[in-house]
């Protein structure tokens, strides 16, 4: 497991609203990724076996990044060549914006079919990412005839994962990515 970091708007900057940070954000993504993938051998990882994951910001950048790698849009802050993921997973990620200035960073805007997997985990009373992202992004990869898997939490509010790790909520996701990660991978 590698754990990126990424670029985030200076403390009380209102450039944490901004596309174009979100752009450089998905762009050091990918950075990362072409990095680990062009270091593989050092690490004994197979390159084309790798799965982004994240949660919340860190959710909206890995299907971000994983649907926008075989486009021509958020180019990676380095000079890298990065090749497809095998799978994503989002825990309460943000996938779309009703303000139109963000639409090319939304993941949402990127479904098209031959995406990687997608698991989706959302619970119902999100009081941070409103809780349709995850059904919305559901019906789009559907639509477009990718392989995805949604998972409805009930009564389960934003970081369930982080605030209550022993919860029902986070032993249930935990088992579900497990399950999906053996799947795909």
């Amino acid at each position: 497991m590698f754990s990126v970091d990424y670029r985030l708007p200076a403390a009380g900057s209102m450039d944490a609203l901004t596309a174009g940070l979100k752009a450089r954000e998905a762009g050091d993504v990918k950075c990362a990724l072409g990095w680990i993938q062009a270091h593989s051998a050092d690490y004994g990882i197979d390159p084309n076996n790798l799965v982004l994951a994240g949660d919340s910001a860190g959710a909206h950048l890995s299907m971000l990044t994983a649907y926008t790698i075989e486009t021509s849009n958020l180019h990676p802050s380095c000079p890298v060549t990065v090749v497809p993921v095998r799978a994503v997973v989002s825990l309460y990620g943000i996938t779309y914006s009703s303000n139109q200035a963000e639409s090319n960073v939304m993941p949402i805007s990127y479904v098209r079919q031959g995406l990687p997997p997608t698991l989706l985990i959302q619970g119902t009373n999100d009081h941070t990412v409103r809780p349709d992202n995850a059904s919305r992004m559901a019906s789009q990869l559907a639509a477009c005839g990718n392989e995805y898997q949604f998972v409805k939490l009930p009564f389960t509010d934003h970081v369930f994962d982080q605030a209550f790790w022993g919860s029902f909520s986070a032993q249930i996701a935990r088992g579900v990515v497990q399950q999906f990660l053996d799947h795909y991978m």
